[in-house]
């Protein structure tokens, strides 16, 4: 569920067994800034140091299994040397 792409029917509930949603903490609004903060402070430059030395590759996409698809043929060119 997501609160405003993907409601359940009824707040704060399952749809199919009615069992009580929670939050959890590391989905807070506060949390994800946080998280947000430090990838600007920490992950940027480690990116930003591999795409000035052109080694960097980059992908869009919108779900695990489409990243993943995207991502093995790129390890799998590494691999080979």
């Amino acid at each position: 569920y997501h609160i405003d792409y993907n409601p359940p029917k009824e707040k704060g509930k399952d749809d199919v067994t009615g069992e009580a949603l929670i939050q959890r903490e590391d989905d807070a609004p506060e949390t994800v800034k946080a998280r947000l903060e430090a990838f600007h402070t920490k992950t940027r430059p480690v990116l930003d140091f591999y795409k000035n030395k052109n080694i960097l590759e980059t992908i869009q996409a919108e779900t695990s299994d489409i990243a993943f698809s995207l991502i093995k043929p790129k390890l799998q060119e590494v691999i080979k040397g």
